[in-house]
């Protein structure tokens, strides 16, 4: 059973457990939080068999004390690759370095207006490399209402930081396959697959042009920014409008991977029609 299986029946079986929760009237808000992190997102870059320690700055921006609970938990992105995130339990999916942290305090109050630093230890194993992926979260109780059967219910809300912590030897490596390029009503549609073959965590976004011998551009456009894991597949998209006249084009897409930009150059072939006949990397 692959992880993606694994934790989609998590995802189910923690949806089956909400919806039981409220039918007894206990609602849980993943969304919703009455504090602020100062450092929505922990990036570090750890040499393998060595430690680092840092604080993340919980902030209460209410007029009354908030008791907070913090705890770990393992992420990854959904299949949609579009930024959304899939939690699981700590330890659980195959990148994660949620046993390496270690915090204090796991519980505490902030008064009104009142901040407080989470103190936090990463200790990388020996002979890892590449990235790994945990979430520090902050559970606050957001509010409060009665049932039926005058039960006061709490309703909680979190908020967390993702922890991306880079160990070793770092590879941030991307290659484009599977080019498709046809017509979309009034529009000429292309598509490509962005595939992470390196290993660490990639976000991507960029353009296409399509230019003829004399470096004239006939069409452009901009695709979806999507995020991938080491080993994740994420296919992106755009469109143009003009019309190409009949012949031979230069189709250059250049994505941008947050350290260098990946560029990937094809020729095109279009019939009178204004249609693609193909590409020929």
């Amino acid at each position: 059973m692959n992880i993606r299986h694994l934790l989609m029946k998590r995802i189910c079986l923690w949806f089956l457990i909400c919806a039981a929760l409220c039918l007894f009237g206990v609602v849980y808000n993943a969304d919703a939080s009455t504090v602020r992190l100062q450092r929505p997102k922990v990036r570090l870059s750890i040499p393998s068999g060595s430690t680092e320690s840092g604080s993340i700055t919980v902030a209460n921006p209410s007029d009354k004390n908030v008791n907070v609970k913090a705890y770990l938990e393992d992420w990854i992105y959904t299949a949609t690759q579009d930024g959304i995130k899939d939690f699981a339990p700590p330890g659980t999916t195959p990148l994660s370095c949620a046993k390496w942290i270690s915090f204090y305090p796991a519980e505490f109050t902030l008064p009104p207006f009142g901040s407080r630093e989470i103190f936090f230890v990463v200790i990388v194993p020996k002979a890892v490399v590449g990235g790994h992926y945990a979430v520090l979260f902050f559970e606050t109780v957001v509010g409060s209402t009665v049932d039926a059967t005058g039960v006061n219910i709490l309703i909680k809300g979190r908020i967390g930081s993702l922890f991306y912590i880079e160990a070793g030897g770092v590879q941030k490596e991307a290659t484009i396959t599977d080019i498709s390029i046809a017509k979309a009503g009034k529009e000429t549609a292309i598509e490509a697959v962005l595939n992470n073959i390196g290993n660490v965590d990639i976000t991507a976004n960029g353009s296409f042009n399509i230019i003829d011998s004399k470096g004239m551009v006939f069409a452009r456009g901009k695709f979806n920014e999507v995020y991938t894991f080491p080993g994740d597949k994420a296919t992106i998209a755009s469109a143009w409008s003009a019309k190409i006249p009949a012949g031979e084009y230069d189709l250059i897409i250049t994505l941008d991977l947050g350290n260098k930009p990946l560029i990937y150059e094809a020729k095109i072939n279009v019939n009178a029609a204004g249609e693609v006949r193909y590409v020929a990397p």
